[in-house]
């Protein structure tokens, strides 16, 4: 006899070196645990380059959609950090499951229990906080050598000048004429009194698609924060 399951898989922007297993990985490896444990995966749903920070992923709140609908009473990820990396989150995801009767399986260890899910949860929020403080770190570093260190910002491209004094590649950002011409259409734009989203609808009709990367976010003049434009 088998029991209906859900499996879930996350991948955050913020590992670097690739420790953890692609999504499409992840929903291999729940498939494989569920045939070995006599479960059935109904679905699969995962999140891509979202931080386990937040409960605000699609793919996770499908799962607890299901669950809180009944649907299946069991849970299958490669590991509790998948689930999340915040105590909090996850000390609301333990109540809920327990609600509905819902056991957790994870692929390295097997069903895990609530004491197991609040200790990994714990060390999951003080991995993000690490992951947190030596990115800020190296960024801080790598600027101090005259590096950039950010992702692809519009209007510049990356270009080497050079190396350190240990060998390390030194990289800073030119202006890139085509793109700048692009940033001064907007700012242009945004001067005349057009909102963000009509500029965006605007350059998208004209076949320029504006949906950055947080990495490439703008400051429009007199936010004084970074703002994302993105059409919708």
């Amino acid at each position: 006899m088998t029991h209906a399951a859900v499996a879930y898989g996350r991948k955050s922007f913020d590992d670097p070196d690739e420790r953890t297993s692609s999504v499409d990985d992840q929903q291999l490896f729940a498939q494989g645990y569920a045939e070995r444990c006599g479960l059935e995966v109904i679905a699969f749903h995962g999140d891509d380059g979202i931080t386990g920070a937040t409960m605000e992923r699609p793919g996770l709140q499908e799962v607890l959609k299901l669950i809180t609908k009944g649907q299946v009473r069991n849970l299958i990820i490669e590991d509790v950090d998948r689930l999340s990396r915040d105590a909090e989150h996850l000390h609301y995801m333990v109540k809920l499951f327990r609600l509905h009767q819902v056991a957790v399986h994870t692929v390295v260890a097997g069903k895990v229990d609530d004491l197991v899910l609040a200790f990994k949860g714990i060390i999951g929020e003080q991995q993000r906080m690490r992951i947190a403080y030596t990115t800020r770190r190296g960024l801080r570093g790598k600027a101090t050598r005259g590096g950039a260190t950010g992702g692809r910002v519009l209007g510049y491209r990356r270009a080497v000048t050079g190396e350190d004094a240990q060998g390390r590649e030194l990289d800073q950002l030119e202006i890139d004429d085509e793109q700048a011409e692009l940033v001064r259409r907007i700012f242009r734009l945004y001067a005349e009194g057009w909102s963000l989203k009509r500029i965006c609808n605007a350059l998208n009709a004209d076949g320029i698609p504006l949906r950055a990367p947080a990495s490439a976010a703008s400051t429009m003049p007199g936010s004084g924060t970074p703002r994302r434009c993105r059409a919708t």
